[in-house]
């Protein structure tokens, strides 16, 4: 009995300190609330070009498969980004949603299962690499995979 005494006023005291913690966090930022800035969702970057023309390219594309509510999707879209800056003069970079009904024999023919997947493509021989989610950390390796792929695909 005392035992539970002492769990629920601790639980009172937790959730008042939490409280009035909360309030003076209110009053220091002038009664706004404070949320945490909104992260983008992938289908809201704009940049690359659609997949069908990507096929009809020269180059070789970085098909990344995202869906919106991912949230290593959306963690990934800033790198994605940044590879396009480095990239777009020799790569294609297209964004395909899973969810998006018209790229089903895309998500099926690549066999994705996990959110974000990357291949590099090259579209005049359908060779591709999938590049692995560790790799995704790392901006040498990164580099690499694109150079590598980039060299052998000309």
């Amino acid at each position: 009995m005392k035992f539970r005494v002492f769990m629920a006023t601790l639980l009172a005291l937790t959730f008042l300190a939490t409280t009035f913690n909360s309030y003076q966090l209110f009053q220091m930022n002038g009664g706004t609330v404070v949320t945490s800035p909104q992260k983008k969702k992938p289908s809201s970057y704009k940049f690359g070009v659609k997949y069908e023309k990507a096929l009809e390219s020269e180059k070789p594309m970085a098909l990344l498969f995202y869906a919106d509510w991912c949230r290593f999707c959306i963690a990934f879209m800033p790198k994605y980004q940044k590879l396009y800056k480095q990239y777009k003069r020799k790569f294609n970079f297209v964004k395909i949603n899973v969810e998006d009904p018209q790229y089903r024999e895309q998500v099926e023919k690549y066999e994705i299962q996990g959110f974000p997947t990357l291949f590099l493509v090259n579209p005049k021989n359908d060779s591709n690499i999938r590049v692995e989610n560790q790799d995704f950390e790392s901006k040498d390796k990164m580099k690499e995979i694109f150079d590598n792929f980039y060299e052998e695909n000309q």
